[in-house]
């Protein structure tokens, strides 16, 4: 059976969480899955899955975004619905939080609907933000619990959240065993071609964490397909 072809967006309440890191697994599984994806870079601010994509993807499959506008929005909805028989991965922007409440029902007129990938990061105020949005709009979402020097009860706010009730969620794991893989395709590439780079060490212990992730990436994906509040 083909894979499912959809729209799926990294976001989350703020920089520094781990977005673009779930958005360049995401773009890893597509590869591996033999499809080329469509990214969307709406991070203009720091535009590095834009900078990292480009060689693997070419540049036809890679457009930046100004969700900070009317005129981006349109723009954003126009590539995924210009893509609709082909993956298409957002990396989103921490400041678009008050545009996605704008706009955000365009979402859930959409069809395929998008689905939503929310990364927490230890003690923070995801939830809260997450919680707000979801009030307003019935969205495809998972949660991503990135565990990445995470301390034991780094996630208490959210498992204390009513949103942890109802709302799926998956854990990333610690990236310190992948953290030359991780900084050696930092703006430069994807993964996999930061992965060639390696030696048979580095390797292996990118290999051990890689397999984890791209399976909670997976998951995440295929869980939040199905959720709706």
């Amino acid at each position: 059976m083909a894979k499912k072809k959809r729209t799926t967006i990294s976001n989350g309440n703020k920089g520094g969480i781990g977005k673009s890191q779930v958005t360049n697994l995401l773009v890893t599984a597509a590869l591996d899955d033999g499809e080329v994806p469509v990214l969307v870079e709406t991070d203009n601010g720091n535009p590095d899955t834009y900078r990292g994509s480009v060689k693997a993807l070419g540049k036809e499959n890679v457009h930046a975004c100004d969700i900070e506008t009317v005129e981006g929005w349109h723009k954003l909805v126009d590539i995924c619905l210009s893509n609709k028989d082909r993956s298409v991965i957002v990396n989103g922007r921490a400041s678009d939080i008050s545009m996605l409440k704008r706009y955000g029902e365009v979402f859930e007129a959409m069809e395929p609907e998008p689905v939503f990938l929310w990364t927490v990061f230890k003690e923070e105020s995801g939830p809260r933000m997450l919680s707000e949005l979801l009030k307003l709009y019935n969205l495809r979402v998972c949660v991503v619990l990135n565990e990445h020097d995470s301390s034991p009860g780094g996630f208490e706010d959210w498992e204390k959240s009513e949103l942890s009730k109802h709302v799926p969620s998956v854990r990333l794991p610690d990236n310190n065993n992948a953290e030359i893989l991780l900084q050696r395709a930092k703006n430069k590439c994807t993964l996999r071609e930061a992965y060639e780079t390696l030696n048979l060490g580095e390797k292996m212990f990118a290999d051990i964490w890689l397999k984890k992730a791209l399976a909670a990436i997976r998951k995440a994906v295929e869980i939040a397909d199905f959720y709706k509040k």
